[in-house]
This record gives C-alpha cells, sequence and structure tokens, in this order.
C-alpha cells in the first residue's frame, strides 16, 4: 500500500466522526426524554437527516435503516410542538413523503391529512391535498374519494401550482356543496332511515371538513365543524371525534358551538377514550369559561363523579331520594 499512514488517519477520522454523531444523537434523545425543547429537537432532527443523508463509514447516499428513526424524529416534534408553524408541517409533510416513498401508505395519508386538517395555511397544505387525492385515486382505487380532495384543491387553493392537474381530474361540476349533498342523499342503508351507511357517513364527515378547508371563512364554517364531529359519532371512532372538536375550538373559539364542543370534549374523554385526568381539566375548563351554559349542571355532576361507576353513581342518588 503506497500511503499506509494516510489511510489509517482517515479511518480513525471516519470512525471519530461515526462515534461523535451516534453520541450527539444518543446526548439529544436523553435530554429530549428529560426535557424536550423546540431547539433540541431540531438538532435532532438535523442529525438524523445528516444520517440518512450521508451515512458515516459509508459511500452510499442512501440507506434504508434511517429511515424510521428519521419518520419518528419529525413525527415526534410536531406532537410536541404544534405551534410550531416554521418546521411542523414541513416535518410532517417529510415524514409523510419518507412514509410514500417506503409504501407506508396509511400512515402517509394520516400525515398528510394532518397538515391540511391542523396547517391549511402552510405553504404544505396544498401538495399535500395533491398527495392524498393521487394515494386515493391510484393506490386505493377510489376515484369518488379523490375527487374529494382534488376539488378542496380546487377551491380553497385556486392559485397553487397542483390545481390546473387536479381540475384535469375532477368534474368541475362536483363542488364541495354539491358532494355533501350526494353523501347525505346516501347516507341510509333504508327507507325508514335508521340504518346508517358507515363508509358514507365517513365520506360525508371528511367532505364537511374539507369544505371548512376550502372556505374557512364562510358563515357556517364552524357549523359545518360541529355537523361533522356529530357525524363522526356514528362510526365510532373517538379520535377522529377528538380531532374535529379541537379543530373547532382552535379555529372559532367565539364560535356559538363552543360551550358545548368544550363539554363534549370532556365527556369524549371520559367516556370514550378513557383518559380521566384530561376529562377533569376540560370539565373545569368548561365551568370556569361556562359558569351558566345549559350542559352546566350536566358537568358539574359528571365532573364531582369522575373515575367512579355508574352503579356507585346510582347508589348515591338512591341513598340520597330515601333520605329525602
Amino acid at each position: 500500500m503506497k500511503y499506509p499512514l494516510l489511510y489509517l488517519l482517515l479511518a480513525l477520522l471516519i470512525t471519530a466522526s461515526c462515534s461523535s454523531r451516534e453520541e450527539k444523537i444518543l446526548k439529544l434523545e436523553r435530554q429530549m426524554a428529560e426535557s424536550p425543547t423546540v431547539e433540541r429537537s431540531r438538532k435532532l432532527v438535523g442529525l438524523y437527516e445528516d444520517e440518512l443523508e450521508n451515512p458515516e463509514g459509508s459511500e452510499k447516499r442512501f440507506v434504508t435503516a434511517p429511515v424510521q428513526p428519521l419518520i419518528q424524529a419529525y413525527v415526534r416534534h410536531a406532537n410536541a410542538f404544534p405551534s410550531d408553524m416554521q418546521y411542523t408541517p414541513e416535518y410532517l409533510y417529510k415524514a409523510a413523503q419518507l412514509q410514500l416513498d417506503s409504501k407506508m401508505y396509511i400512515p402517509a395519508r394520516n400525515n398528510f391529512m394532518r397538515i391540511v386538517s391542523t396547517y391549511p395555511e402552510s405553504d404544505y397544505a396544498p401538495r399535500s391535498l395533491y398527495r392524498v387525492a393521487q394515494m386515493t385515486k391510484d393506490r386505493f382505487g377510489d376515484m369518488e374519494g379523490a375527487t374529494l380532495f382534488y376539488q378542496t384543491l380546487i377551491e380553497g387553493y385556486p392559485e397553487s401550482e397542483y390545481t390546473d392537474s387536479a381540475r384535469t381530474v375532477a368534474d368541475g361540476n362536483e363542488t364541495l356543496e354539491a358532494l355533501m349533498l350526494d353523501y347525505g342523499d346516501r347516507l341510509y342503508l333504508d327507507t325508514a332511515r335508521t340504518m346508517i351507511n358507515r363508509e358514507m357517513a365517513r365520506r360525508l364527515t371528511d367532505a364537511m371538513e374539507m369544505y371548512v378547508v376550502a372556505h374557512p371563512d364562510a358563515p357556517n364554517a364552524d357549523r359545518q365543524l360541529y355537523a361533522a364531529f356529530e357525524m363522526s359519532q356514528s362510526f365510532n371512532d373517538p379520535q377522529r371525534s377528538l380531532q374535529l372538536l379541537n379543530k373547532l375550538l382552535r379555529r372559532y373559539p367565539e364560535s356559538q358551538e363552543t360551550a358545548t364542543a368544550l363539554f363534549m370534549k370532556a365527556f369524549l374523554y371520559e367516556e370514550r377514550l378513557d383518559n380521566l385526568d384530561s376529562a377533569r381539566v376540560t370539565y373545569e375548563t368548561y365551568l370556569a369559561r361556562f359558569p351558566d351554559h345549559a350542559l352546566t349542571e350536566s358537568a358539574r355532576f359528571n365532573l364531582k363523579n369522575i373515575g367512579r361507576s355508574k352503579e356507585e353513581v346510582l347508589d348515591e342518588l338512591i341513598r340520597n331520594r330515601t333520605e329525602q
């Protein structure tokens, strides 16, 4: 070998660099577990991005192994810092794109939709809508479902670079309002209107939310979101119901639906999600903000008896009536 010392030094430098990056990742992971901050999270994401693009000790530009930790770092940042408007929509988009590239279609769709629902004013919203529409059509074979997302892109983001492509696929006559009416007409499985088609209920829920994405300043936007929440109750998806309530409370804090939405959020935590701590806090928030609302007495009763079985509550009510 002509330059043995040089090669030895290079090998040592690569090993030291690899060790340095790994140590930095481990250190930041520990710090994030103990005391998460936006800055630490961003640094950690940056290290994982470096590892994906240029893994130490290898000449390859892309390897599969670092993909999952990077996706987790992106999503963890989004979960921990949802108000980080500078990076959270970008990180969610990158996570979704990596999942899509890795053929993880359901998680990819969920993260794209999370951007559309939570960050509709982000630059990543229209491209996420387009990705969801493409996936729904090409991967899931659901052109009817794809039309909803193409139409949301057309109505909500008419100047987007993706809108012309959406117009070539979607039927321009199917407005979001027309789609909602169509789904409503097909909501029931029987003429007596007693049996709900759960798949159509999902479509109608999505359509009502997408209407608000496209028309956030419409006079009935807040009511549409609450109606979407009510419809979501029919197909037993409490996380979806919670997401819609949170969106209503965040986007339209002065809405006439706010008080009822806050009560229903507490009730959802208590009865459907078994998260009693969050239920207690939400009931207390509701009572502090709306002491004279129609549901106030119900909130006081629920808060007083939170965590108790229905049998215990019923026994106490019977005893109280007997003593009176």
